[in-house]
């Protein structure tokens, strides 16, 4: 594997993601925003030449809702996750997020957990052991942020490339493309959504993962609405 971390080594992360859906779900014209800020600390807590295994820490997490022109209001539910944690196994065919241990927690907590979750997935592929500049490779399909709430099927494609290496570190650039099916609770009929997005990540062969940057838009096709509705997200993650 390219990585060489070091068992019981820590490292401290923010979290900053976006996601900006218009129209907003109740209907209405205006457009909502979701701005999501987590402090992380992670933790490996395994180390052998073949797997990695890593464990993430909620410090704290605070996420604030922006409904058209309304002043921010804060979600308070998002901050009952803080205290908890969720773990990778990474391996040479990418990461994996571990089954959490304990208490299961309710829908609406769980989705910001795994919200987590899935954006720290995604800033961990794992090049080839001996590669270099301008190779590409595929990994486990799985979406960078993760699929939408309520996906019935999935098509993915997922490019990987590096972009640039030198040394010990390496700048991965990642494309993706999604057709999905959703079935939201109240609608008659599933939707089709189709997505697009790009990742950009650091990586450091002894510290691991050490920054990245997503952008992302994503179409739900609605043939009995008005309009489709369109949802954009960033997502930026950096040490603290």
């Amino acid at each position: 594997m390219w990585f060489e971390l070091q068992q019981a080594s820590t490292r401290r992360f923010r979290l900053r993601d976006e996601q900006s859906i218009w129209p907003a779900p109740d209907g209405i014209h205006s457009s909502l925003i979701v701005i999501t800020e987590t402090d992380l600390v992670q933790e490996v807590v395994l180390a052998t030449p073949r797997v990695y295994r890593l464990r993430y820490a909620i410090d704290r997490l605070r996420a604030t809702m922006i409904l058209g022109e309304e002043p921010p209001a804060p979600w308070p539910d998002a901050s009952h996750i803080e205290g908890r944690s969720f773990e990778l196994m990474v391996t040479d065919r990418g990461p994996l997020i571990v089954p959490s241990e304990g208490s299961k927690l309710p829908n609406r907590l769980a989705s910001w957990l795994s919200g987590v979750s899935e954006n720290m997935r995604s800033c961990w592929p794992v090049p080839p052991a001996d590669c270099a500049a301008g190779e590409e490779w595929e990994s486990t399909p799985a979406v960078p942020g993760g699929l939408p709430p309520n996906t019935r099927s999935a098509k993915i494609k997922i490019a990987y490339r590096v972009a640039s290496i030198q040394n010990a570190t390496a700048n991965i650039e990642i494309k993706f493309g999604i057709n999905v099916v959703i079935k939201p609770p109240r609608s008659a009929q599933p939707h089709k959504a189709e997505g697009r997005g790009a990742l950009s990540v650091n990586l450091e062969r002894q510290g691991g993962f050490a920054g990245a940057t997503r952008t992302g838009v994503m179409e739900i096709i609605r043939p009995s609405a008005v309009r489709n509705q369109l949802v954009r997200s960033k997502m930026q993650v950096a040490t603290t």
